[in-house]
């Protein structure tokens, strides 16, 4: 009986087009493999665990990167402290199960890559190029792609709630304010100049896609090839749909996310705009 759940819950979670559940599987493996590999160095007289974290994470310099081009994304995967890897992967989950339930996991990808990347080479250059960088500490973390995914839910659901114990319910945008400036004045207190700036960077791409996609332009869509399309006339009956329903169904979500897709957030009337803050809600 306990391995046909497992087998279940492995199926259900890796066979699903969300990213989230291998990014969190990588970073988990990463650091447990790590460790063990200290533990076995430490009975062997070498430090296999630095050697290991260091060629995985984004050095301070373009003459180190060089070196180990594949840094460029593996920082991403690289936790030396539990309770960082802890907190970041649960916010992961949190705030990229809400994205699903708005956009599409092809749209979460773009963001997440493509943030760890640009926020890596602004470290990179920052950190050689000028003299803000003042610590010399490499980094690791999937910070920046968390600072940019929280962007784009400041702009599409801003007064989500969301429950938190002692708390009640807190809206989104109060919960992101208060991310933002704890990792901000964690990097500043690090003297670590050239992550703020990353970071800061990361939170205005997420802003910037958003913006762009309500406008019709979807970023993530930039390298596929343009199919020729056949002209087909389509009958849509947005009549039938019950917007004043709590708990909308997922046909209606995906009716509206599709329109997002095609014409922009923007082309949403109030009723579809609502229905999206319900779904958001129910996470």
């Amino acid at each position: 009986m306990k391995d046909n759940a497992l087998k279940t819950f492995i199926q259900k979670t890796y066979t699903a087009s969300s990213p989230i559940p291998y990014i969190i599987t990588i970073q988990i493996g990463v650091f447990i493999l790590s460790h063990i590999f200290s533990i076995i160095g430490s009975q062997a007289n070498t430090d296999i665990y630095t050697l290991i974290i260091s060629k995985l994470s984004l050095p301070n310099t373009i003459e180190q990167w060089l070196v180990q081009p594949w840094s460029i994304i593996s920082y991403s995967f690289v936790y030396s402290n539990l309770f960082q890897l802890i907190f970041d992967t649960l916010w992961l989950y949190w705030t990229g199960t809400i994205f699903l339930n708005l956009l599409q996991p092809r749209q979460l990808s773009f963001i997440l890559a493509t943030s760890v990347i640009i926020g890596g080479v602004l470290f990179l250059l920052i950190s050689s190029l000028t003299p803000l960088a003042t610590s010399t500490l490499p980094f690791t973390s999937i910070t920046f792609g968390l600072a940019a995914l929280l962007g784009t839910l400041l702009i599409l659901v801003p007064n989500s709630e969301v429950r938190l114990f002692f708390f009640g319910n807190v809206k989104l945008k109060i919960i992101a304010s208060v991310y933002f400036a704890f990792e901000i004045f964690h990097f500043i207190y690090n003297n670590q100049i050239a992550a703020t700036i990353a970071f800061l960077f990361a939170i205005l791409f997420g802003i910037f896609f958003i913006q762009s996609l309500n406008k019709g332009n979807d970023w993530s869509t930039m390298f596929n090839k343009k199919k020729k399309r056949h002209l087909k006339l389509v009958h849509r009956r947005e009549g039938n749909f019950d917007y004043s329903n709590d708990n909308p169904s997922q046909e209606m979500i995906d009716h509206v996310l599709d329109k997002i897709s095609e014409k922009g957030y923007d082309s949403l009337s109030v009723q579809e705009k609502e229905l999206l803050f319900k779904a958001s809600k129910k996470n």
